[in-house]
């Protein structure tokens, strides 16, 4: 091969985006930029383009490739329109050539350096140092990996008396990328980042006027794939996204009509791998009887419901819901009604959120009893209730990132509501459960836990609290949530999932999970779903759990007699794929899958030196 002594750049940033093809024949650093969404970029020879697999992907910030081509013309096509810029700093060929280098790798790969780069921008550089130089080399190869998270337009290494700004490793996806350079005997390197970034150069060998093999090909960078955990949760102090009381989240404060769809758009609290949100959502005042669902906006409404509401009542209930490629999630109402609704979390794919860890339904709290307090009394109004959580019951005192757990409030002595919070955080404006005087509500709860391990539960009127324990999350934990577009897995009123007829009192149903609605046969730990009680006997409780252990002292959602309510279920499955619903009074049964959690990898494309 040959080394340019300046390469030679095409830029296409003075017009609008392309799609290629592009002709990047030779040694030359493809840089993709611009693109107003994530995609894939094809380098290949031109005369196989059209056949061709992708050889990478890029984020919305771009990513650089690095084609090695020989004696056929190279092109580049991108997936979605971007801006791609092209520096030729050399010509390939297999062929022996007297005026040629050679590629010669080192015994072993060497690091020549593994630091933060210091603060400064381009007008700083950072000297790197290669010793034992062969006489007869005039270029070098480094191997670049640089954490991508942190880093801003690139790195750039050449000679340090020669800066040409080309940018020779990832601007944001992969993190992995290759630099040639000229280096001649006396001849010194340095690096330039924009900003302060730890990376790591790794020496791999020599372009050479003598080698072993004159018609070895030097290594490129290509696409090979890694097995990353599934998304798992980023939990965050309450925040609200919604109240269409005060105009938050919309764009002026008015009642959602009877049958409208409410766009809400999340961008600002999501990142390039959310996948699904958790949301409180609370249905305020309607105006008849209904049902609000929660829904990916670019997907059909789905035959689900998220929360079923009576004619002038406050109640809420958590959603997990997948979002749509714009980062919205969409909320029908079936009767004219205000909505709030508070953001707790959202999980994050690519291994960037917590792993799940379902348990069997365990009771943390309970001022009647007393459990989880000293003594048995109500929480006074207005005062916050600081909850261990860690290193109780199997959860470990350290390392937990949130807990979901089953909170309920009873014997109320008036109107109030509940806030959920890490106790190490201001409480927010935001709201669990809402209830009123005498009434018994649950709602799901999932929360951050503070760092020594507590959950604080705020309540604004005197009332005793209950908390049960689904699930703690832990990075240390590999289970991640795939969520999915709600769908009914059981309805007893129609024979949907178990034979048609209500479920007697003290009864128990067997609810088939596994391989249905979307759930995996197999290597399925927990589902998320929503279950629905209607046309109830008499006041009682639904406990979920998994039908290979015995029936636990807790309890999902609470009811009284010829009433609709819903509760959002996280539940560990049996080994048999199924979870068993006990109900206290007679009720039909209704349940709507939202997700399930899974111990299973995602391979995804990452970068990969070949022919190093």
């Amino acid at each position: 091969m040959v080394l340019r002594d300046q390469p030679a750049r095409l830029d296409t940033r003075g017009g609008p985006p392309v799609r290629g093809p592009i002709d990047v024949s030779g040694l030359s650093y493809v840089t993709v930029i611009g693109a107003g969404s994530p995609g894939t970029v094809t380098l290949a020879p031109c005369a196989q383009l059209s056949t061709a697999a992708p050889s990478g992907w890029f984020g919305e910030v771009g990513a650089t490739f690095l084609t090695v081509a020989n004696d056929a013309p190279m092109c580049v096509t991108t997936s979605v329109p971007a801006h791609v810029i092209a520096d030729s700093a050399g010509l390939v060929s297999a062929a022996p050539s007297p005026t040629g280098l050679q590629y010669v790798p080192t015994p072993a790969p060497v690091t020549i350096f593994d630091e933060v780069t210091p603060a400064g921008g381009y007008n700083v550089s950072t000297p790197l140092t290669i010793s034992d130089v062969p006489p007869e080399a005039r270029g070098v190869v480094l191997r670049v990996e640089v954490d991508t998270r942190l880093l801003q337009l690139g790195v750039d290494i050449d000679r340090c008396d020669y800066h040409v700004g080309t940018s020779t490793t990832a601007y944001g996806d992969g993190g992995l990328g290759l630099v040639y350079t000229r280096l001649l005997p006396g001849d010194h390197l340095c690096m330039r980042t924009y900003t302060p970034v730890h990376v790591r150069v790794v020496l791999l060998g020599f372009l050479s006027t003598e080698g072993p093999d004159p018609t070895r090909l030097p290594p490129t960078v290509g696409l090979g794939t890694a097995e990353v955990p599934g998304p798992g949760l980023d939990a965050i102090t309450p925040t609200r996204v919604l109240d269409t009381r005060d105009g938050t989240g919309v764009t002026v404060a008015r009642r959602v009509r009877a049958g409208e769809v409410i766009e809400l758009d999340l961008y600002d609290y999501t990142t390039d791998v959310s996948t699904a949100a958790v949301l409180n959502v609370t249905v305020v005042d309607p105006d008849e009887p209904g049902f609000l669902t929660a829904y990916p906006c670019d997907e059909p409404r789905p035959l689900a419901a998220s929360i079923t509401y009576e004619r002038g009542e406050t109640i809420a209930n958590q959603v997990v819901v997948k979002l749509s490629p714009n980062d919205t999630v969409c909320l029908f109402a079936y009767s004219a009604t205000d909505i709030v609704a508070d953001l707790s979390g959202t999980f994050e794919a690519l291994g960037a959120g917590a792993g799940i860890h379902p348990v069997t339904p365990d009771r943390l709290l309970d001022t009647r009893a007393p459990i989880g307090v000293p003594a048995a009394a109500k929480v006074n109004a207005g005062q916050v209730l600081e909850l261990q959580v860690g290193g109780r019951d199997g959860v470990p005192a350290t390392d937990v990132h949130a807990v979901t757990m089953n909170v309920t409030a009873t014997q109320p002595d008036g109107p109030g509501y509940i806030t959920a919070y890490p106790c190490d955080a201001p409480r927010p404006t935001a709201a669990n459960l809402n209830y009123i005087a005498g009434q018994t509500v649950a709602n799901l709860v999932t929360v951050r836990v503070s760092a020594t391990g507590t959950v604080c539960l705020f309540t604004y009127a005197n009332a005793h609290l209950v908390a049960d324990m689904a699930a703690w999350y832990s990075t240390d934990d590999l289970d991640g949530f795939r969520e999915l577009v709600a769908d009914r897995l059981l309805d007893t009123r129609t024979g949907l999932g178990a034979p048609t007829g209500p479920v007697a009192t003290g009864g128990t149903l067997v609810l088939q999970v596994a391989d249905r609605s979307g759930v995996p046969l197999d290597g399925v730990t927990a589902v998320t779903m929503n279950v629905t009680v209607t046309q109830t006997t008499g006041p009682g409780f639904i406990t979920v759990y998994p039908c290979d252990t015995a029936r636990p002292t807790a309890a999902n959602l609470t009811y009284a007699g010829k009433q609709t309510i819903s509760n959002l279920v996280t539940v560990k499955l049996s080994s048999a794929g199924t979870v068993c619903m006990f109900a206290y009074a007679g009720t039909h049964l209704v349940a709507d899958v939202a997700g399930y959690f899974s111990p299973a990898g995602d391979l995804i494309p990452v970068p990969a030196i070949l022919g190093a």
